[in-house]
């Protein structure tokens, strides 16, 4: 029986283009994490509301740059592409509100990593549009 059926060793599997070497992933990963944060003490000043599309804007925008690059066309890996750097915007918003309002003091390192990772979508979009055009699906 053993001799019919042979245990292979698994293949290991390196994927070349990981969602997870990706900047714009990791800078939103750690805008997330931060907002997270914050949304803590919007909790404990009952701004529940504020607080709950805070860190589902934020946590938007990584999900939608890993799940883009799991997409098969370039199509939908622009789209999941565009979807998060309409989620980033709407994060730069709602900042924006809270230090109107006084709830956020100090944003500027936030607003300065979302710039970044705002000008890294751009790219990667504006890329992603440039090969869609040039090679048709």
């Amino acid at each position: 029986l053993s001799s019919r059926f042979h245990l292979r060793k698994a293949p290991s599997f390196v994927m070349k283009k990981s969602y997870r070497n990706l900047f714009v992933w990791e800078a939103s990963v750690d805008l997330a994490v931060r907002m997270i944060h914050l949304a803590d003490t919007l909790i404990a000043r009952k701004r529940f509301a504020l607080a709950d599309q805070l860190v589902r804007a934020s946590c938007s925008v990584p999900n939608n740059i890993a799940e883009g690059q799991g997409r098969a066309t370039t199509r939908d890996r622009r789209h999941f592409l565009v979807q998060a750097r309409g989620s980033l915007y709407e994060v730069e918003t709602q900042l924006e509100i809270l230090a109107r309002t006084g709830i956020a003091s100090d944003t500027t390192g936030v607003r300065d990593r979302i710039a970044m990772i705002e000008c890294g979508l751009t790219k990667m979009i504006d890329h992603l549009k440039d090969d869609r055009e040039t090679h048709p699906l």
